[in-house]
């Protein structure tokens, strides 16, 4: 169990606003979050390809990426890679809909959840993902994932 440690979460998402808003909320719900922030497929591959990459504990991915499909696209890729292999990778996309959710589970998501609306609800998102990722489960040992 993880508990003062920085925990790292990279963000995939196209949408510029989110960055400050995760910061934001963070700082009040789940203070020893860091955040990598990706804004498409390419930024992703570059990153992915980094030497003495500190890969994150979670990875946070919308759906809703200006590439046609692209959200599920990087839910395969990051699946079937060695690095992110292991990494919960929880959607948060603003789709509820159930052909979404079943097809992001097939394909491999940990977790799904609809953006929340406001402020106060990013905060207690931030507080749930620090309960339960970082306070409750166990996740994978740092740099396990490419030595399997």
């Amino acid at each position: 169990m993880l508990n003062s440690r920085k925990f790292l979460i990279l963000s995939i998402d196209d949408d510029p606003a989110l960055a400050e808003l995760l910061e934001r909320s963070s700082k009040v719900g789940f203070p020893e979050a860091r955040f990598t922030f990706i804004r498409s497929i390419g930024t992703l591959t570059e990153y992915l390809q980094k030497p003495n990459l500190q890969l994150p504990h979670i990875i946070l991915l919308d759906l809703n990426m200006p590439e046609a499909d692209a959200g599920f696209s990087l839910l395969t890729k990051l699946r079937n890679e060695s690095p992110t292999s292991l990494i919960p990778i929880i959607v948060l996309t603003a789709s509820d809909n159930n052909l979404h959710i079943d097809e992001a589970y097939f394909k491999g998501a940990n977790a799904y959840m609809t953006k929340p609306e406001t402020y106060r609800d990013w905060i207690d998102f931030m507080a749930s993902l620090k309960s339960f990722w970082q306070q409750t489960v166990t996740l994978p040992r740092a740099g396990i994932y490419s030595s399997l």
